[in-house]
């Protein structure tokens, strides 16, 4: 006969890696039997959560991790770790050699790369004792790593593991070379080389191509003009005559394109296009007059539909048209808008002040860009040092979790920065860090080393305390600025948990929640319902995930583990769009891994399902999010557990 056969494992508390069992079958003296292995995860995770530190120029903060404020006597901990950078303002600094290695020579980037080059020598020239900074990075393999690379022992995955190692070595690759940047011989020459690419770029009607052999474009053009302008205005330096004389042509060609444009389309109350709003703008920058009588036409026309249709225009071409007012001695419509931008801005004192538009893909569309134009409005309208301030904020801290990926953007907050308020790059005092309530220590000692092993500029260091050290009195750290530049860090606790005790995360800027719910098909398609009953097996399980962050971010890594009754149903890695994001989903024996490229700010939703094959009471899985760009974000959801009977 037969019969079928089951039984329960009692799996013991430090059991790690394999089980075997055997089962014997015996009639008389005859015996036959078979054995076998499980393989046996524990139920204990490795956690790190984080508290974000961030202090402003001259103030003072204190801040506190609640969950190991609030550890027990017998919590499994592994370690505590402070990173502070006391002057990130320098991180702007290591963006510019991304100006000069971009490999496709358009002609945006190498008017970026002229303007790098050039920018690299005012800024020794305005402070020789910049050069030392730079010469320590040259000589510090880890001050000029991608922040992808850093922080290993902190983040969800190693960079091994993620889509993005080619992202990070392209961008240490770029850092290392910002030394070039500072040597005077190897810069002057590029500056020729490149001043000899451009002017190849120019045709004979004065319009600078896009690429060589390409037709005159109206934008590159103004732009190239624009970002010369701009380069002679932050380094006081005069042109050569050959960028003189290209200088002249381009306007000139810029003049004709808008007087064709007028002549050819029939207006009855236009508004100002973006290329023309840029136009104005270019117009502002140079004293040149127009060549021919109805250019001047031409502009008045246009000042007059900006002057009606101002508020029709989007917050890039606002802030642009308001300094070009200012410059045009158009005082009252430079006041309105400038007034206008004032009242929309939002304010939190982390962010700084910034304002709430659509992204989108043209060029007066993008994040970075768009602030960095009303910024240059605020500084020609004289605004608050206090207001300027906020300003640089923001555009500093969207650099904390975001690549500048575009020469355009790099090339617009470098100057922005550099050139807009107080001089952040200024030697400035490293940040004081107090811990009040750790008593007994000698912490301020381990400090004081790790603050003379800082690196040059940033003023970056990092101290790990192991698992002996670690006290919940370590939750509270407080911090003095005195320089005044923003300063900025992360605590980081990291320790061991049953996955189904962890609790929920609360007030992180970056949060996920995670929600088991019930496929069934009830004859009217599949449907979702609440997990109020115990699954069994072959049932299926949607795994509903809900991401929160309140900031832009890039490089986010979601890990997803399962419970280990629970099979995934797509077994196949590869790209998908789910919820407004694209993400690529990978599927390990453990879990499931989300690697986000871009995570904008808002509410997202992701689902994907799984199989129910064996019964017994699981862990029901933990999701953890993390911003690989900068660990110190990350989150994790509530552990729970499952039964399936």
């Amino acid at each position: 006969g037969s019969t079928t056969v089951k039984w329960s494992l009692e799996v013991p508390k430090d059991a790690v890696g394999t089980i075997g069992y055997r089962v014997t079958a015996r009639a008389g003296n005859f015996t036959d039997g078979e054995e076998a292995a499980l393989p046996v995860l524990t139920n204990r995770t490795l956690l790190t959560e984080a508290l974000p530190l961030f202090v402003r120029g001259g103030q003072k903060e204190t801040f506190t991790l609640e969950n190991l404020r609030a550890a027990p006597a017998d919590a499994d901990h592994l370690a505590v770790e402070l990173k502070m950078v006391s002057n990130p303002a320098w991180e702007s600094v290591k963006a510019l050699p991304y100006l000069q290695e971009y490999p496709y020579e358009c002609t945006e980037q190498l008017v970026n790369r002229l303007f790098a080059n050039r920018l690299a020598q005012h800024i020794v020239a305005s402070n020789p004792a910049i050069e030392t900074v730079f010469d320590q990075w040259a000589k510090d393999e880890k001050a000029l790593q991608s922040p992808l690379q850093t922080n290993e022992q902190l983040k969800s995955a190693t960079l091994a593991e993620t889509p993005w190692v080619m992202d990070a070595r392209s961008e240490a690759k770029q850092r290392a070379r910002i030394a070039q940047l500072f040597d005077q011989e190897r810069v002057d020459q590029e500056i020729q080389a490149t001043i000899n690419k451009l002017l190849t770029r120019q045709g004979d009607d004065g319009g600078m191509t896009w690429f060589s052999g390409g037709r005159s474009n109206w934008y590159i053009t103004q732009y190239t003009v624009e970002q010369l302008y701009k380069l002679r205005d932050i380094t006081q330096a005069n042109w050569t005559n050959e960028l003189a004389e290209m200088t002249r042509r381009a306007v000139a060609f810029a003049d004709k394109a808008a007087l064709e444009n007028w002549q050819r389309e029939a207006w009855e109350d236009p508004v100002p296009a973006p290329i023309i709003v840029h136009y104005l703008y270019l117009r502002t920058l140079t004293d040149q007059a127009p060549q021919q009588a109805e250019t001047q036409q031409v502009l008045d026309f246009w000042w007059m539909q900006a002057e009606q249709h101002w508020l029709q225009l989007s917050l890039h071409h606002q802030a642009l048209l308001g300094v070009a007012a200012q410059r045009k001695a158009k005082t009252e419509l430079a006041q309105r808008i400038y007034n206008s931008l004032r009242e929309r801005a939002l304010y939190k004192e982390e962010f700084g002040r910034y304002w709430k538009y659509n992204n989108g893909w043209y060029w007066y569309q993008l994040p970075v860009e768009t602030h960095t134009r009303i910024m240059e409005l605020y500084q020609v309208m004289d605004a608050p040092a206090q207001e300027l301030t906020e300003l640089k904020i923001w555009l500093l801290r969207h650099k904390e979790t975001n690549r500048w990926e575009t020469t355009k953007a790099t090339a617009a907050a470098v100057y922005s920065l550099l050139h807009t308020g107080d001089n952040w790059l200024a030697e400035a005092p490293p940040t004081t860090v107090r811990f009040p309530k750790w008593k007994g220590t000698n912490y301020e000692t381990t400090l004081a080393a790790a603050q003379a092993q800082a690196e040059a500029g940033t003023g970056a260091y990092r101290v790990r305390w192991k698992q002996a050290e670690v006290t919940p009195q370590m939750a509270t750290v407080r911090l003095q600025n005195r320089g005044k530049a923003p300063s900025w860090g992360g605590l980081y606790w990291q320790y061991f948990a049953q996955i189904d005790q962890v609790p929920q995360e609360k007030d992180n800027p970056l949060r996920i929640e995670r929600q088991l719910l019930r496929k069934a098909n009830d004859g009217q398609g599949d449907q979702l319902f609440v997990l109020d009953e115990a699954p069994a097996p072959g049932d299926r399980i949607t795994v509903r995930l809900t991401i929160r962050t309140d900031r832009d971010m890039e490089f986010v890594h979601l890990k997803d583990l399962r419970a280990s009754g629970l099979e995934p149903v797509d077994q196949l890695s590869g790209y998908r769009y789910q919820g407004r994001l694209g993400y690529y989903q990978q599927t390990t024996d453990l879990g499931t891994h989300f690697f986000l490229d871009y995570l904008p700010k808002g509410e997202y939703v992701l689902e994907y399902d799984l199989r129910v094959f064996h019964r017994g009471d699981f862990s029901g899985g933990l999701a953890t999010l993390q911003c690989m760009y900068a660990p110190k974000f990350v989150s994790h959801s509530e552990g729970t557990r499952l039964s399936v009977e």
